[in-house]
């Protein structure tokens, strides 16, 4: 009754403007939107407004549109049909259907629904996460339970686990001791089973479960025959682990990176890629920015000189700009800040058109948080750096190139006017055609 023409055409603008948005993803798109998406708001609430004013006129001359009104915003209920049972029977009994749907959906929490059959797995880009809660982290969790929700599948109350707290927190830590999120085999045929199934596969060798805990915490004393078998020796190396990456089936390289989450996922992501820029020990005095909220929060409470390098890890300039970069930032520290953050991944599209990142490297010059201008001297020393941060100033504008055809040179440069003529009057001719820059 209120879908009139006016409205309709406010809903297909405004879905049009979102699959434009889908698409582009730019600001304006967004921008185009929201504001498309408000007017059809405001369009549909102004309708309905006045149907129902409509309505209410109508009321005494035409009751039955009044009623069948009120009729539409009633709840409706129906019930549930029949269902099968255990012993495939047809019930239509309320109270033991009540039985089967709470037989059912406890199995959400309780275990799992065979009738399922086994979910397919997606072996093409498998990500190994590693959760690292600290001791203060835990209790800091609990003490933050609200006590006045209800039981979690579990089934304890959460007034329960804050007044317990000192008692359930040391069996928190020894769970926490071996991920569920990591698969734990000491056995040789499951061992070959896994590099069968999966075709990239970082494992830890471990002498003790002492020593694999602090990497990984994995590996337990039953895993000495797989060690064995495997030909490898982990009590051997000095702190008694080793890690060993596979690919497709077979053994790839030994992982000599930093055992820490972000190195494991970049070195699984890209077994042959070049090791990420914080793992260089010489980059240390390196501020290394991970995400778009690290950037921003870096810029609210810096207020030193701060110098951000947006770069890929591919870019040759970038990696030659690096070592200058990185031993600036060492004779600066503590009173400029150099920064470095890799912007090439899709989620920082947003963060790149707001500094009109065209190429890599970029490198912008902040003060106090705020943005002033660019530092472009890409095949700048660590000194041409230290220099420049202690007088900053904006690139002066490139001058404008002078026309080819106006330098002075041997080449007679053509123009449609005589281009035939030319060619007519010299029998030889070599002729390029070009684009001006």
């Amino acid at each position: 009754m209120w879908l009139n023409k006016e409205v309709r055409q406010a809903i297909n603008s405004k879905k049009k403007a979102f699959a434009l948005l889908k698409q582009d993803g730019t600001i304006e798109a967004l921008k185009n939107y929201r504001e498309k998406n408000t007017l059809s708001k405001k369009l549909i609430k102004a309708a309905k407004k006045e149907t129902e004013k409509h309505i209410a006129k109508e009321s005494k001359t035409n009751p039955k549109l009044f009623f069948n009104y009120i009729n539409s915003k009633r709840i409706k209920t129906e019930n549930v049909g029949p269902l099968k049972n255990s012993e495939e029977r047809m019930v239509v009994d309320d109270e033991e259907k009540a039985n089967i749907l709470n037989t059912f959906f406890s199995t959400v929490f309780t275990g799992e629904n065979e009738m399922l059959g086994e979910i397919p797995r997606n072996n093409e880009n498998p990500i190994l996460r590693v959760t690292n809660l600290t001791q203060e982290e835990v209790r800091n969790r609990l003490n933050k339970i609200k006590i006045d929700k209800s039981p979690g599948p579990d089934g304890i109350h959460p007034r329960v686990l804050r007044e317990l707290s000192n008692i359930v927190f040391p069996s928190i830590l020894l769970a926490l001791k071996i991920s569920p999120l990591i698969e734990k085999i000491s056995d040789h045929k499951d061992f070959k089973k896994l590099l069968r199934t999966r075709n990239n596969v970082l494992v830890l060798y471990s002498k003790s479960a002492q020593a694999a805990e602090r990497p990984l915490k994995l590996l337990d004393s039953e895993s000495r025959k797989l060690c064995k078998k495997m030909k490898v020796d982990p009590s051997a190396k000095t702190d008694g682990v080793e890690l060993l990456h596979y690919k497709d089936g077979t053994f790839h390289t030994a992982y000599n990176r930093p055992a820490t989450y972000k190195s494991m996922v970049a070195f699984l992501k890209d077994p042959e890629g070049a090791p990420l820029w914080e793992e260089n020990p010489d980059a240390k005095d390196i501020v290394h920015i991970d995400s778009e909220k690290d950037f921003r929060k870096l810029l609210k409470k810096e207020d030193r000189p701060l110098l951000v390098m947006f770069y890929a890890p591919w870019c040759g300039v970038c990696k030659r700009l690096m070592p200058a970069y990185q031993q600036a930032a060492s004779d600066l520290k503590g009173s400029y800040v150099l920064a470095g953050m890799n912007v090439f991944p899709p989620e920082f599209e947003r963060l790149k058109e707001e500094f009109s990142v065209k190429g890599y490297p970029t490198v912008l010059y902040f003060e106090k948080g705020k943005y002033k201008f660019n530092f472009e001297k890409y095949g700048a020393t660590a000194k041409d750096i230290a220099d420049w941060l202690k007088n900053p100033e904006a690139p002066a504008p490139e001058q404008p190139e002078v026309p080819w055809s106006e330098q002075d040179s041997a080449v007679h440069h053509l123009t449609d006017a005589d281009f035939d003529q030319f060619v007519q009057d010299h029998p030889s001719v070599l002729v390029m055609f070009y684009a001006p820059k």
